[in-house]
C-alpha cells in the first residue's frame, strides 16, 4: 500500500466516530453528506450532445458501470477507511464490528459485521437488517458489542448523531433498532464499553456537554433485551464527587452483579484508576481493589469463578502485574502475579469458559498470557506491534485470542489478529475476507456541453475526471496529479472560460479544498487556492459545488459554520462572497449557515442549503447579482416539518426550482420551491413522497422538457432510486424505476445528472450492497 496518510504512526486515528456534540447538531443532523447527498450541478449554460437510438426510454436503462470508468493504474491504496471497533465472543461465536467509510467528513459509511463460528477459524459477513426490513448496507458504524446466550447488542454511531443499537439472538443475523431505542443516549454521551449478563446488558462510559472529555461524567445504560434503555447519570450513579472528572471505561460481569472501572481524573494530579460494584445496576458502591506500592493501570473481567482484576505495579526491579479475585465484588484476594521480560504495560484482561487471558504490552511486540485461575500464568504467544497499528478491542475464546483495530497504510486498513494457545496466526487477514475491504470508484457529478460529457468524482483515494462523447465510452482525463491524503471532486460546470472541478482532499485529519481547470474537458490542471481560500476557523472549509453564468463562475460550501462563496471571472483569480448583512453568510454555534447548490443565469447567481433559526433548520436561499455580494432569505418550513433545508437547484431560463428534505413526525419528505422570477419571489411546491419511511434528494437538473430530480426512498441504507419530472417546476410525477443498479438489497442512488439529448438524460451514481459496490449509468426521459 502506498503511503498515502500523513498522519503520524501510533496517532490514535478513528475516522468513523462521529464529529464532536457541537458539529453534529449543526451538521450531521442537517445531512451533510458530501458525495451520496451531494448535488449534481444545475448549468446555466451547456447543450445536449448525445442522442440515444430510438429516442423513448432505453432499453437497459442502467448500465452497471464498474468497467466503464476506468481507475488510474499508478493507484496503490484502495482508496477507502476501514477498521474494527469491537469484539465479542460467546461459546464459539465470535462477531467483530467496524465500519468502512471514505475519508471524507460525514460522507457515507457501510456497517460491518463479521461473524465465525468457529472459535474465529473462519469468518463471513453477518447479515445486517433494518428492525422488520430487508437486508441493509448503511445503517451506522457499530463501535462496541457484547453477548450472552440470551442474546447479543451493539452500540455504535448513528447517521444524523446520536447512538445506534443493533440486536442479534445468534450473532449471524442482527437488525438495526428503530432510533426510539437509542433515545436514552443523549448527544454528549459516549460508550466506552459494553458487556453482558445475566440479567441483560450494561454500557458504561460519559457524558461532556463541552464534547471534548474536558467536563467529563460518568454515565451508565442498563438494558433487559438491548432495545429499550434506561439513562442513569452522576445524579443516579454518585460516583464524581468534588471537582474533576470520571470516565467510566470498562465493565465487567458476574452472575446478576456488575463490576465497572473508572479513570478518575482531579484538577491537579495523576489519573486514578478505580472501581464500583452493583448487585442490580441501579445502586452502586466503590469497591476497594488492593492497590500495591507504585501501582498504575487496572484492569477487570468477570470470569467462571468471580470478578478477577489486575493492577500494573512499577516495582524498582521491573514492572509487572499483581492479580486479585473477588466472588461478591466487594471482598478481594490476592490470587497471582504476571511478570513479562520486557513488561511496559497492562493493556487488558478478558475471559472465557477456558480462563483468563492478559495482554501485556512490550517494546516490540503485544504478549498473550493465559491462566485457568488467575493464579498461575502460562505464555500464550505474542501479536504484532507495528507503530502504525492501534489494538482497539479484544476477547478470548476456547482457547484463541482474538484482537481487532486498525493500521496506518496507504488507508486505513483493518487489523483481525486471531492467535491459539501457541501464538500461531489462525485466521486469513481481514483484506482476504469477501466484502471487507471494496475499493473505491465513485462517481458524483456530471455535466455535458458541445459533444463533451464530463464526469468526477475518486478512484483508489484520488480525484478523478472522466470524458466521453457518447456516454458509453468514459476514458480519464489527462492532468490528474496524486497528492497526500485522499482526494475527492464532487462539482462539475462549464462557462466561457472552460471547465471547473471543484472537491476536497483530506489528509492528516485536515480537510482543504481542490479544484481542476479545462479549456476543453480533456486536459486539466490543478489549482493552488490562494487567500481567498483560508479557513476562517477550525473547522473545515469545504467546497462543495459550482455554476457558471454570463458573468464568470461561483463556488459555494462552508467554512466551518459559516456559509461560504467564491467568484471567478477566468478561473485564475477568485474573489470571497461577503454577505449583505453580516449573518447573511456568516454563522455562529446557535445559528450555522451552509450552501449546497448554485446556478447561474441572466439574473445573476442564486444558491440554496439551510440556515438554523429558532433552533430550527430552515430552507434558505442566496442572490448575488455580481457573485461577490450575497443576500440571504429563509422561505417558510412546508407544512407538517419540524426542520428542512435544500440539497439541489436547476435552472430553466428565468425559472428556478429548488428541492430539498423536510423532517417531520413521521420520517423525512422531499419538498421543493419554485421562482419563476429569477429567485425574487419563491412558490413551495410539492414533490410525491414514496412509499419508504426515509427519502433523500441526491441530484436535480433542467432540461429542454423541464425539471428531473433523483433520490431515493427507503429505510436508510437500504433505499431504491426514486425520480420526479416536472414541465414546470410546480407539478410533479415520480417513479420508482426498477432492476438491476436501481432497486434491491442495498443502496441505489444518482449522484449526478445532465441533459445528454433531445427528451434525454444521463445520471451517474452507484449500487452499494453490502458486499460489493459499483458505478452506474442511468439513462431516462427529460
Amino acid at each position: 500500500m502506498g503511503q498515502r496518510r500523513s498522519t503520524p504512526p501510533g496517532t490514535p486515528y478513528e475516522p468513523w466516530r462521529l464529529e464532536s456534540p457541537q458539529r453534529q447538531r449543526r451538521g450531521l443532523k442537517r445531512g451533510l453528506i458530501i458525495g451520496a447527498a451531494v448535488l449534481a450541478v444545475a448549468l446555466g449554460v451547456g447543450g445536449a450532445v448525445v442522442l440515444w437510438p430510438g429516442g423513448g426510454e432505453p432499453d437497459k436503462p442502467t448500465t452497471m458501470a464498474g468497467d466503464l470508468f476506468p481507475a488510474d493504474p499508478a493507484n496503490r491504496a484502495d482508496g477507502r477507511e476501514q477498521g474494527f471497533n469491537g469484539v465479542a465472543a460467546v461459546g464459539s461465536t465470535v462477531v467483530v464490528v467496524g465500519g468502512e467509510f471514505e475519508n471524507f467528513p460525514t460522507t457515507p459509511f457501510r456497517t460491518q459485521f463479521l461473524v465465525s463460528t468457529d472459535a474465529g477459524r473462519t469468518f463471513d459477513q453477518a447479515t445486517v437488517r433494518i428492525a422488520g426490513g430487508a437486508a441493509s448496507t448503511t445503517t451506522g458504524v457499530p463501535r462496541r458489542v457484547a453477548g450472552s446466550q440470551a442474546g447479543w447488542v451493539a452500540l455504535g454511531d448513528r447517521p444524523g448523531g446520536g447512538t445506534a443499537v443493533w440486536t442479534s439472538r445468534d450473532g449471524r443475523t442482527w437488525e438495526r433498532q428503530p432510533d426510539s431505542a437509542g433515545a436514552a443516549f443523549e448527544i454528549g454521551d459516549r460508550v466506552n464499553y459494553v458487556a453482558a449478563g445475566q440479567s441483560g446488558f450494561l454500557a458504561v462510559g460519559h457524558t461532556s456537554e463541552k464534547g471534548d472529555g474536558s467536563d467529563a461524567e460518568p454515565v451508565a445504560f442498563i438494558s433487559s433485551d438491548g432495545t429499550s434503555w434506561r439513562r442513569l447519570d452522576n445524579g443516579d450513579l454518585k460516583m464524581l464527587k468534588g471537582s474533576g472528572t470520571l470516565s467510566l471505561v470498562h465493565a465487567a460481569v458476574f452472575g446478576r452483579g456488575y463490576l465497572v472501572q473508572g479513570a478518575r481524573s482531579p484538577r491537579q494530579g495523576v489519573v486514578r484508576q478505580l472501581a464500583w460494584y452493583s448487585e442490580n445496576g441501579r445502586s452502586w458502591e466503590e469497591t476497594a481493589i488492593p492497590a500495591p506500592d507504585r501501582s498504575a493501570g487496572l484492569a477487570v473481567t468477570g470470569g467462571s469463578g468471580g470478578f478477577v482484576a489486575a493492577r500494573q505495579v512499577n516495582a524498582a526491579a521491573g514492572p509487572h502485574a499483581e492479580v486479585f479475585t473477588s466472588t461478591d465484588g466487594k471482598e478481594w484476594t490476592a490470587t497471582g502475579r504476571i511478570e513479562v521480560p520486557g513488561f511496559q504495560r497492562l493493556v487488558g484482561l478478558t475471559a472465557s469458559p477456558g480462563g483468563l487471558t492478559a495482554v501485556i504490552a512490550t517494546a516490540d511486540a503485544f504478549t498473550l498470557m493465559r491462566s485457568a485461575d488467575g493464579a498461575s500464568w502460562q505464555q500464550a504467544g505474542t501479536a504484532p506491534k507495528p507503530p502504525s497499528r492501534q489494538y482497539i478491542d479484544y476477547t478470548a475464546v476456547d482457547q484463541h485470542t482474538v484482537l481487532v483495530g486498525s493500521e496506518i497504510g496507504g488507508d486505513l486498513n483493518p487489523v483481525l489478529e486471531i492467535r491459539d494457545a501457541q501464538g500461531r496466526a489462525v485466521s486469513p487477514p481481514p483484506g482476504k475476507l469477501p466484502g471487507v475491504i471494496t475499493a473505491d470508484r465513485t462517481v458524483r457529478s456530471v455535466a455535458a456541453r458541445s459533444g463533451t460529457l464530463v464526469a468526477v468524482g475518486s478512484s483508489g483515494g484520488d480525484a478523478s475526471l472522466w470524458t466521453s462523447s457518447k456516454g458509453d465510452d468514459w476514458r480519464r482525463a489527462q492532468g490528474v496529479t496524486t497528492r497526500v491524503g485522499s482526494q475527492r471532486l464532487t462539482g462539475v460546470t462549464v462557462g466561457g472560460a472552460g471547465w471547473l472541478a471543484v472537491g476536497v482532499t483530506a489528509a492528516g485529519g485536515k480537510v482543504t479544498p481542490l479544484a481542476y481547470t479545462s479549456p476543453d474537458g480533456g486536459t486539466w490542471q490543478s489549482v493552488e487556492y490562494d487567500k481567498a481560500f483560508t479557513p476562517r476557523s477550525d473547522d473545515p472549509l469545504i467546497p462543495v459545488t459550482a455554476a457558471a453564468g454570463p458573468k464568470g463562475y461561483v463556488i459555494v460550501g462552508e467554512d466551518g459554520l459559516s456559509a461560504a462563496t467564491w467568484f471567478s471571472t477566468d478561473l485564475k483569480t477568485w474573489r470571497r462572497g461577503t454577505g449583505a448583512k453580516k449573518d447573511d453568510l456568516t454563522g455562529d454555534a446557535r445559528a450555522p449557515r451552509w450552501l449546497r447548490g448554485v446556478v447561474g443565469g441572466g439574473f445573476g447567481f442564486v444558491g440554496v442549503g439551510g440556515a438554523v433559526e429558532g433552533g430550527a433548520d430552515r430552507p434558505a436561499v442566496w442572490s448575488s447579482d455580481d457573485g461577490t455580494m450575497w443576500t440571504r432569505k429563509n422561505l417558510p418550513l412546508p407544512a407538517g416539518a419540524r426542520k428542512a433545508s435544500f440539497t439541489q437547484i436547476a435552472v430553466k431560463g428565468t425559472t428556478l426550482v429548488a428541492t430539498g428534505i423536510a423532517t417531520g413526525e413521521r420520517g423525512t419528505t422531499p419538498f421543493g420551491y419554485v421562482s419563476a422570477d429569477g429567485g425574487k419571489s419563491w412558490r413551495e411546491t410539492r414533490l410525491p413522497a414514496g412509499k419508504g419511511p426515509e427519502h433523500g434528494i441526491t441530484a436535480m437538473t433542467a432540461t429542454s422538457q423541464g425539471f428531473v430530480v433523483a433520490g431515493w426512498t427507503g429505510p436508510y441504507g437500504d433505499g431504491d432510486l426514486m425520480v420526479w419530472r416536472s414541465a414546470d417546476g410546480r407539478n410533479w410525477t415520480s417513479e420508482n424505476p426498477t432492476g438491476e443498479g436501481l432497486s434491491g438489497p442495498g443502496v441505489q442512488e444518482l449522484t449526478g445528472l445532465t441533459e445528454s439529448g433531445a427528451g434525454q438524460v444521463l445520471g451517474v451514481g452507484r449500487s452499494a450492497r453490502p458486499t460489493s459496490e459499483e458505478p452506474v449509468l442511468w439513462r431516462g426521459r427529460g
